[in-house]
């Protein structure tokens, strides 16, 4: 990527609920962070969801990505679900300690 490009992917999701459509990719480079590009993409991607007749748009954000959380909290998106994760202690037979 070159320096100081932001970039947004929105499309449709193959078999993701009819009318909506999602937003692959949303990147802003750190020295362009927080200065509002991602709100006006973000606006922009409803702008043209609307005009391409979606009725929702979704998006994933990893857990840890608090800005982004509270940046799409503040656009209205809502929690639809959860994926969690464990991690496995393995001895050294591949087994887990017990």
């Amino acid at each position: 990527m070159r320096p100081g490009r932001r970039q947004a992917w929105i499309g449709a999701q193959p078999g993701s609920v009819e009318g909506t459509g999602f937003v692959f990719n949303l990147y802003i480079e750190h020295p362009f962070r927080r200065q509002g590009f991602a709100r006006a993409a973000m606006l922009a991607a409803d702008a043209e969801a609307r005009k391409l007749g979606w009725t929702s748009l979704a998006l994933h954000v990893f857990g840890f990505n608090h800005p982004a959380i509270d940046l799409y909290t503040s656009l209205g998106t809502e929690p639809r679900s959860l994926n969690t994760i464990k991690g496995l202690d393995l001895d050294s037979t591949g087994e887990g300690s017990r």
